[in-house]
């Protein structure tokens, strides 16, 4: 029940003419999230379960830091 409130104040905060890409996510067991991204480059994750919010969110934090990501592997 409660993921499913968090799904609908998350499905509210993202406007709908979001002018960024939008990234369907379909993961196993049930990691399902979409990721919409604003014109200002802020990320808006909407997904049925925590699980499937913490995919997004990792998804999209790895999209915005990959290069970050990269080089700290690099280097160690």
């Amino acid at each position: 029940m409660l993921a499913l409130a968090l799904a609908a104040v998350l499905a509210g905060a993202a406007p709908a003419n979001a002018a960024g890409p939008v990234t369907t996510l379909r993961g196993e067991r049930g990691l399902d999230a979409v990721v919409r991204t604003t014109s200002y480059g802020i990320p808006h994750i909407l997904a049925r379960s925590f699980a499937g919010l913490g995919y997004g969110y990792g998804y999209a934090l790895a999209r915005a830091n990959i290069c970050t990501l990269a080089d700290t592997y690099t280097t160690v």
